[in-house]
């Protein structure tokens, strides 16, 4: 943002310097435009970058909390199941 304005302001006192015959006209004017139009643009999208930004972290949260914790949770209760089961199974298989 600083660099930007500095830039613009180095370029309106090259225009001036124009203007005055110091300097031959070199398009100070259309590169202040061109500058601005640009800059304006570059913020439009930080801003859009911002918000998808946001936007991503609550949907990645969303899906962490309601996806994928319960879908854990679940397997780890059918491993559990599953590991009793398997345990019982190897006593009988011991004592056959």
């Amino acid at each position: 943002m600083r660099e930007h304005r500095n830039i613009i302001t180095s370029l309106q006192q090259l225009n001036e310097l124009a203007q005055g015959g110091v300097l031959p006209a070199d398009g100070f004017i259309q590169h202040i435009q061109s500058l601005s139009e640009r800059y304006s643009k570059y913020e439009s999208l930080l801003a859009q970058l911002a918000n998808c930004i946001a936007q991503y972290e609550v949907l990645q949260k969303d899906i962490r909390i309601n996806s994928i914790a319960p879908a854990l949770r679940q397997a780890r209760k059918q491993l559990e199941k599953d590991r009793t089961k398997a345990v019982v199974l190897k006593q009988h298989l011991a004592t056959a």
